[in-house]
């Protein structure tokens, strides 16, 4: 990355940082909030910051992998149900079909949630 680039990302990063503490400020004086809140909404916006922030590729960033893999895992436990709502009576075929499908997608899914741990573990 360029020095302006840089320049332009860390300018980026601090209006971010401001708003998220005026948000934050806004918000738990609404709400009749104490300090200690105003903290914690500023740490988790700046996990969020974090993340958004991060020039990696996806595969390099564990938080992203994981929440891929999870993600494709409550879709497959979520299939057959949606399958039979969507096509009615399903025969023989299409359950078997349903259900093949899955659980290579619960199985994809493990796999990429195991890849983001091993990674964040001992690749990162």
């Amino acid at each position: 990355m360029t020095s302006s680039g840089k320049d332009r990302l860390d300018k980026l990063q601090t209006a971010f940082r401001d708003d998220i503490a005026k948000i934050a400020e806004t918000c738990v004086k609404h709400e009749g909030g104490t300090q200690i809140e105003v903290r914690h909404i500023n740490a988790a916006f700046e996990v969020l910051g974090r993340l958004a922030f991060n020039r990696q590729p996806w595969w390099k960033r564990p938080e992203l992998v994981v929440g891929l893999g999870v993600g494709i895992v409550s879709l497959a436990l979520q299939l057959p149900g949606y399958a039979g709502n969507l096509l009615g009576s399903l025969s023989a075929p299409y359950v078997l079909a349903v259900t093949v499908f899955s659980w290579l997608l619960i199985f994809f899914g493990v796999g990429i949630v195991v890849f983001g741990w091993v990674y964040a573990r001992y690749l990162h």
